[in-house]
């Protein structure tokens, strides 16, 4: 097994360790069409939900918005994005 190097992220509820015999690896090379966002896109996306909806919601459910905005989801053009929130420091919004 490779060693997982785990930094700070926005989407906390996205990362996490990952134990001998877990399954994430797997399901995760099972994927398809997967993206990626950078943090920088992720606290954007945050702010855009807070000052045009205002709407406070956490890195995990901002990880779909920022896909929209930097143009990354794929399909007919017709997309459903979950969004979650309320865990969220207030010092999160100031990193954008």
């Amino acid at each position: 097994m490779s060693k997982v190097i785990e930094l700070p992220s926005l989407a906390v509820g996205l990362a996490g360790s990952i134990e001998p015999g877990s399954e994430t690896i797997e399901a995760i090379h099972g994927a398809g069409n997967m993206r990626l966002v950078t943090e920088n896109q992720i606290a954007r996306a945050i702010k855009y939900c807070y000052e045009t909806h205002g709407q406070l919601i956490e890195g995990s459910g901002a990880v779909g918005i920022a896909l929209a905005m930097n143009d990354q989801l794929s399909g007919d053009g017709n997309s459903v994005i979950l969004v979650t929130g309320g865990i969220l420091m207030r010092r999160s919004l100031k990193r954008q």
